[in-house]
């Protein structure tokens, strides 16, 4: 019996087993008896905790399921602007353990993003700055996002620090306090030097040596202008207000300067042969011409000037031959000449130098035409002689010999006058112009035609004694288009510059106008000095005026047929006729007076004395005398502004003959022969004893 129970009992556990094994085969009946199943199998989720990312991990869980008991893959990381991601963990702000694909997950879990905040650096590069910023790097640490404060500047001697860059030399974008910072950058300082423009202005031409450009703080900048050929440098604009052709410029912030160039409409060639006892007049002259400020007004003067020892110890002292460009004098009428030196090859004259040359010597007034028409041409040429003289006078060979009358007629040549050169210091006996006593030699008139012949110059002046007269305008009637020079002898001071200059650069510019420039100047300084006169003479009308002469001349010739129309016609000329002269020395004469004379006081010649005073009108342009007179001497009311030579005279003032050079076909060799004298019929003609000066001083009846 018990081994019945046993029996029944393995019988039963048999059964039981067979329907375990069938509730493991999907048996539907069997899905309500899972408790034993589930109890094995075991399902966990890790939820990741981005904690504020900007992006968040993705997926954001992962589920562990047995016997899996890790996640394998971690999720994609977050991202967090300003942090850096720095794992999982356990517990917030990266307690407790890290979380890693690898980590036995038993249970569910939550695990935390652990974030590290961006540490940006900016980098101060002062760029061989003496001394560096400070410091020389910042840090930026999120949620700051700027250095809020830039460091202390860099210094760099003769630089201007200009800020930080985010490239070299003042590129990209400028860093400031205020600038975002996203990530590690170096910065670069900016050195700003000084900017000096440079420009040129005017209706000239010109260079300035130094171009535009930077410069560091404080250094000197030096500019030289030098204007082209037809232009004159007229001074300097803004950041200085020189008129010196050299400036320097000192950067200590930017700055402009503007060099001004003008066209030469006029050069102006002063020859200023002061080699001799008027040395004193021609340095006062130089200062008058600086005094006037002809910057931009399109005239150029050049001064040729010649001075000598023993006379006048002003001025520099000096007694070579200099070269000058006028320059302004700020400082006005003083003793100081501040003109720009020059040098000239034409001359074989240098800025520095010693070099005397011959101012009696036309190739010296030649070269200097040459070299003012090469540096300085124009649109317009005047030239001026200064110095001595009287006029006519030329000179014959040897000695002097002079023609002097008798009674009979007859011509004696006497060896009266020492030789011209000889003679030169003698009162009175000054031979044309230019005296060069260094030199020992004197301009002839009829060289100074030589030396103006061909040239193109517009103005000729005589800044001398005695030089109106038509033995001149017959000389250089077709070398220049205007004659200005005084009938009378001049006052020491001559011409007034300052005037003359100051008037011409405010009118039109005009070759008349210069010649009036000149003479109404010459009116305001000597208005009451007894005996002045100053015209200008047209020159193109003296071959009008020559034969006017000629013929007024033949007709007293022919009028005079015996002693008594010989006395009324000299009477008229020598007595009554406007004159001018030095005792002893030359007594010219008014030809329109002259003429008038003869026209009111006798009954000959009446209509060419008439066509004569119109054609001396036609060629005088501007003529002004002073009409003041002294008990000792009366003025020259009736000059009309052309002279001629009538007769030398001797120291007692009384009448003497001729010198051989004012006579026609003489026997004598006339070394420098005037043009007027061949072609005249007033002079003495030794041919055929003819001649009106002949018939009056010469002829008996």
């Amino acid at each position: 019996m018990k081994k019945s129970f046993i029996f029944k009992l393995y019988l039963f556990c048999f059964v039981l087993l067979i329907g375990l094994v069938s509730s493991g085969c999907d048996n539907p009946l069997s899905s309500d008896n899972n408790d034993s199943s589930d109890s094995e199998t075991s399902i966990y989720t890790v939820t990741f905790d981005s904690k504020n990312a900007t992006t968040p991990a993705d997926p954001t869980s992962k589920t562990v399921k047995s016997p899996t008991k890790t996640v394998d893959e971690l999720p994609t990381p977050p991202e967090k602007t300003g942090f850096n991601f720095d794992g999982w963990f356990t517990e917030e702000g990266g307690g407790g353990n890290e979380f890693t694909a690898s980590t036995t997950v038993t249970d569910d879990i939550t695990v935390f993003a652990k974030w590290i905040a961006d540490t940006y650096t900016v980098t101060f590069d002062s760029k061989n700055a003496d001394t560096e910023a400070d410091p020389t790097s910042k840090t930026v640490t999120p949620p700051a996002t700027t250095i809020d404060e830039l460091p202390t500047a860099p210094e760099k001697a003769g630089y201007i620090f200009d800020g930080w860059y985010t490239e070299e030399n003042g590129g990209g974008n400028e860093f400031t306090a205020s600038t975002t910072v996203t990530d590690d950058i170096t910065v670069f300082a900016s050195w700003t030097t000084y900017q000096l423009t440079v420009i040129t202005s005017g209706d000239g031409h010109g260079s300035v040596s130094t171009s535009s450009g930077f410069y560091p703080i404080g250094e000197t900048v030096t500019l030289n202008a030098t204007a082209d050929a037809g232009s004159t440098f007229a001074g300097w604009t803004g950041a200085s207000t020189s008129y010196n052709k050299q400036i320097s410029i000192t950067m200590d912030s930017d700055k402009t300067v503007d060099a001004k160039f003008t066209h030469n409409d006029w050069t102006i060639m002063i020859y200023l042969d002061s080699d001799n006892d008027l040395e004193s007049f021609g340095m006062m002259d130089m200062n008058e011409m600086e005094a006037s400020n002809l910057y931009g007004s399109g005239v150029n003067v050049i001064a040729l000037v010649d001075r000598v020892p023993g006379y006048y110890t002003g001025a520099g002292d000096w007694t070579n031959t200099r070269l000058y460009q006028l320059k302004y004098d700020e400082n006005g009428m003083n003793d100081t000449i501040i003109s720009d030196r020059l040098s000239s090859t034409e001359l074989g004259i240098t800025v520095n130098g010693n070099e005397e040359l011959n101012m009696g010597d036309p190739n010296t007034g030649i070269n200097f035409i040459e070299y003012c028409k090469n540096s300085h041409p124009a649109d317009n040429y005047a030239f001026v002689v200064w110095n001595h003289g009287t006029g006519w006078r030329s000179a014959s060979t040897g000695t002097s010999r002079t023609l002097e009358p008798n009674n009979d007629g007859d011509l004696e040549i006497n060896n009266i006058y020492s030789e011209i050169k000889n003679s030169l210091n003698t009162q009175g006996n000054f031979k044309a112009a230019a005296v060069d006593e260094t030199s020992n030699d004197i301009l002839f008139t009829q060289e100074i035609g030589d030396m103006l012949d061909g040239q193109g110059i517009d103005v000729v002046g005589f800044d001398t004694c005695l030089g109106a007269m038509i033995e001149v305008g017959y000389e250089i009637k077709d070398h220049a288009n205007f004659m200005v020079a005084s009938e009378e002898t001049e006052p020491g001071g001559g011409w007034q510059y300052t005037d003359v200059l100051d008037t011409f650069k405010v009118s039109d510019l005009s070759a008349t106008a210069l010649v009036d420039s000149i003479v109404d100047a010459y009116e305001r300084e000597y208005t009451g000095t007894v005996g002045a006169t100053l015209s200008g003479i047209e020159l193109s009308e003296i071959d009008n005026v020559m034969s006017a002469f000629n013929d007024f001349s033949d007709a007293l010739y022919n009028s005079i047929t015996n002693s008594t129309t010989q006395t009324e016609i000299a009477n008229e000329l020598y007595l009554n006729a406007e004159d001018f002269y030095n005792v002893p020395g030359d007594l010219n004469i008014d030809i329109a007076d002259a003429a008038t004379k003869i026209l009111t006081n006798t009954n000959y010649a009446d209509t060419e004395a008439s066509e004569l005073i119109t054609a001396v009108n036609n060629a005088v342009y501007s003529e002004w005398h002073d009409i003041s007179t002294t008990p000792d001497y009366s003025n020259n009311v009736n000059a009309n502004g052309l002279a001629v030579h009538f007769i030398p005279l001797d120291s007692e003032g009384s009448p003497t003959a001729h010198n051989t050079a004012y006579v026609k076909n003489t026997s004598s060799v006339v070394q420098y022969p005037l043009a007027f004298v061949q072609n005249s019929q007033w002079v003495v003609d030794n041919s055929d004893y003819t001649g009106l000066l002949y018939r009056l001083w010469y002829e008996s009846f």
